[in-house]
């Protein structure tokens, strides 16, 4: 009984995946987005809010994503065994590396962005140079899923976790194991310390190691949740361990004492990844819930809360700036988000994105300044988002787009046969409302493009604004 739990997540049925859903990502200017405060997270509906980019190419579940400390590369993985390395900055896809038999649920990248590691259900750990994709070796030595991988600060060390109830230590550089370490359970997550002498392993049946990698000796064994951890990350100031289970529940642990710092209760089902932004700041959860959370590590108060994905979230990772968020999902994307660390712990506006309404009179002719344009980008990403369906599509689609002041969509004229073809097949084929006065309407072009890029601009363009 307890085996077949186990496996509940690694044979999940793919007849469920569903079409890819275009989310779609508001560009200049970027929306100061006001959610909820969140004081009673289980009772509340999570906000949607728009990807900055959505990377759009894989076919099955997004299991691990990884970007690179240079932060030119992001690399992600899938259920098919199949590794996407993407430009960070612009979303381009370079290249698609085949390698894995089986699913890959792991990826770690070398502190010099050299060398791409990735770990699977196949036993096996592959080794990929980052800029050109070319496989370097194949790291043979456990018997069962490799289920976790990290690399130590100075770049010497690769560490593996497994089902096999070890975790294996490989010199990075010859690919030769140095050492093997013997668990009490499945490992489901690693962590190096930042002095590379000790490392931190989460595991099925609920507890934290804490290993001696000069000597391979289990210094402490922690009893830190009651059911299996998925996740363990520790803070980059060297203050906080935080871990993430399957009983919904986040601890923040003090690492020089291991005393339980907060609890963190925001999850409405198992969390099952976790990232510190690398200024410490923020930690961010995801897992099978959908929302993306973040929290301050220093109080244990949650920041905010978003649902991010139509499903699971299995992994997110942050920026080497902590400007950015990416989380990789069931619905087979890879989305980045705008972190503004700044303004984040900013007191939240009580006012959800859906309550925003525009003066009746606004006329297209007067939407020049920012403030206004922020507010019709979030009214017509709602609108967007609520209207057109989920779509497979090749080419680039343009709209312009009529939109009323309370933020429906009046009226909608695609303006290349790409879009008009595509358009007939979706519910704007039946979004009519011919009564509006014209002055209540503002106009503006949408551009869709199959990378999940969407461009809006107002009729009259951007060149008004102050």
């Amino acid at each position: 009984m307890i085996q077949s739990q186990r496996y509940h997540w690694k044979y999940p049925t793919l007849l469920t995946l569903s079409t890819i859903t275009i989310v779609l990502g508001l560009s200049w200017p970027k929306p100061q987005f006001q959610p909820s405060v969140f004081t009673e997270p289980k009772t509340q509906e999570p906000l949607r809010l728009p990807a900055s980019k959505t990377l759009m190419g894989h076919s099955t579940w997004v299991y691990a994503i990884a970007i690179s400390p240079n932060n030119q590369y992001l690399a992600s993985a899938s259920y098919d065994g199949k590794i996407k390395i993407w430009n960070q900055k612009t979303g381009q896809l370079l290249h698609s590396l085949s390698g894995h038999t089986d699913a890959i649920e792991t990826l770690v990248v070398s502190p010099d962005s050299k060398i791409l590691a990735s770990g699977g259900w196949d036993n096996r750990i592959r080794l990929w140079n980052l800029e050109t994709g070319e496989l370097i070796r194949t790291l043979k030595g456990h018997i069962e899923d490799v289920k976790t991988l990290a690399i130590s600060s100075d770049g010497k060390w690769l560490a593996s976790g497994s089902v096999d109830k070890t975790i294996k230590l490989w010199n990075l550089s010859t690919g030769k194991k140095h050492l093997t370490l013997k668990t009490s359970d499945w490992v489901r997550s690693i962590v190096f310390n930042s002095d590379t002498q000790t490392l931190v392993s989460g595991s099925e049946n609920g507890s934290v190691e804490i290993w001696s990698l000069t000597d391979g000796k289990r210094l402490q064994t922690l009893t830190a949740h009651s059911q299996a951890i998925w996740s363990v990350a520790l803070s980059p100031d060297g203050q906080t361990l935080a871990t993430a289970s399957t009983d919904k529940t986040i601890k923040l642990w003090q690492l020089n004492n291991l005393q339980l710092q907060h609890t963190l209760k925001g999850h409405s089902r198992a969390v099952w990844s976790l990232a510190f932004s690398p200024d410490s700041q923020i930690l961010a959860s995801g897992g099978y819930d959908k929302t993306i959370q973040l929290w301050n590590p220093k109080t244990g108060q949650q920041i905010r809360q978003w649902e991010g994905h139509k499903k699971p979230i299995w992994s997110l990772v942050f920026s080497p700036d902590s400007q950015v968020l990416a989380t990789g999902s069931s619905d087979e994307m890879v989305k980045l988000w705008e972190i503004d660390t700044p303004k984040i712990f900013q007191p939240m506006n009580t006012q959800t994105s859906s309550e925003i309404h525009l003066k009746p009179s606004l006329k297209s002719s007067e939407v020049t300044d920012s403030k206004t344009l922020v507010e019709l980008n979030q009214i017509l990403y709602n609108s967007i988002d609520q209207n057109w369906q989920s779509v497979r599509f090749n080419d680039t689609l343009v709209y312009r787009v009529k939109l009323t002041a309370d933020g429906k969509i009046a009226s909608y004229q695609p303006m290349n046969v790409a879009a008009s073809d595509w358009v007939a097949e979706t519910p704007l084929e039946e979004l009519h409302q011919p009564n509006l006065l014209p002055q209540n309407l503002i106009e503006f072009t949408v551009v869709m493009m199959p990378s999940g890029v969407l461009e809006v601009a107002p009729i009259q363009g951007w060149d008004n604004l102050p």
